[in-house]
């Protein structure tokens, strides 16, 4: 009987595990999330720029990062989204800063050349979830978090 209620809960603690596993986070595949957010957050046309563009306008190397996705609007609006998988904790912290330095410099141009994008700036974000770290700038940013909430 012993052994009888061992197997069961072992059995109840894969199933756990099992259905914990299923709701793990795509934040080890930037792409994937990206399709996420873009389809919750009508997100206007965007476009893919490559790396020279990253390291041009943030200042991280494409080295530094396992993989990124980053998406500007093809009409030039103010929306921008970036999701960079760092290749380690370092790597992780030090593209935090640079994407961080991105929000504050966006914010800074909308304050002198482009009011009308300062409201969507101010709740505008850089998050960090593990080793991927994000630049999530969307009209409708509680769709985007919503993406992200949705993994424990």
């Amino acid at each position: 009987m012993k052994i009888t209620g061992i197997c069961l809960l072992l059995a109840l603690l894969l199933c756990l595990q099992v259905g914990c596993a299923e709701k793990k986070p795509p934040f080890s595949a930037p792409a994937a999330l990206y399709a996420e957010v873009e389809a919750a957050a009508a997100l206007p046309e965007m476009i893919a720029v490559d790396g020279d563009y990253l390291l041009a306008v943030t200042g991280i190397d494409p080295e530094e990062a396992e993989s990124f996705v980053y998406a500007l609007p093809s009409d030039l609006g103010p929306e921008e989204i970036l999701l960079v998988l760092g290749k380690d904790e370092g790597a992780a912290a030090e593209i935090q800063k640079k994407l961080e330095v991105r929000l504050e410099d966006r914010r800074t141009d909308a304050e002198r050349y482009m009011t009308e994008y300062l409201p969507l700036l101010q709740k505008a974000e850089v998050r960090r979830d593990g080793l991927l770290v994000s630049l999530l700038i969307a009209e409708d940013m509680e769709a985007v978090r919503a993406v992200y909430d949705k993994y424990p």
